[in-house]
């Protein structure tokens, strides 16, 4: 009996290890997603509570101080848009990594499908040569019992 050779295999390897890496790419991405997430609801946090604190203290401030907190809430306005703007990015890079990861699964099911209908080609190949080997046995030992009994073939 002959052993089984899958011609594609390294390729097949190939593709198991691209679908690894997609998957690390993809969780990566997932983490970098989730922390600009974090970030906009802390900054959101935070501008929502200085904008309470800036409507409760306005009247009756210093024009000085009162100038601080505006600026302060441009500050925050400004890094909360620079946040929203990476969060994103980080959902597109994330959406990009799940759609390699879906490519890298689907290349690797083709082989995997290709690699078991060869196989399964290969072991009725395998039957049918076993088959054709014991039909040559009996035929040998029919043909034996029969002219060593004299009897004609």
């Amino acid at each position: 009996m002959s052993r089984f050779r899958f011609r594609l295999e390294r390729l097949l390897d190939l593709r198991r290890q691209e679908r690894q890496a997609a998957e690390l790419a993809l969780g990566l991405a997932m983490r970098r997603e989730e922390e600009a997430a974090e970030r906009c609801r802390r900054l959101e946090s935070t501008l929502a509570a200085a904008r309470r604190r800036w409507a409760e203290e306005r009247t009756g401030t210093l024009s000085g101080t009162w100038r601080q907190h505006a600026a302060w809430l441009e500050e925050l306005e400004r890094l909360l848009g620079e946040a929203r703007s990476r969060q994103q990015e980080a959902a597109a890079q994330a959406e990009a990594a799940r759609a390699q990861l879906a490519a890298a699964r689907t290349g690797e099911r083709s082989l995997e499908r290709l690699r078991e209908r060869r196989l399964l080609a290969w072991r009725l190949e395998e039957q049918r040569s076993e088959q054709r080997e014991l039909d040559e046995v009996a035929r040998l030992r029919w043909l034996r019992r029969h002219q060593e009994g004299g009897e004609p073939a």
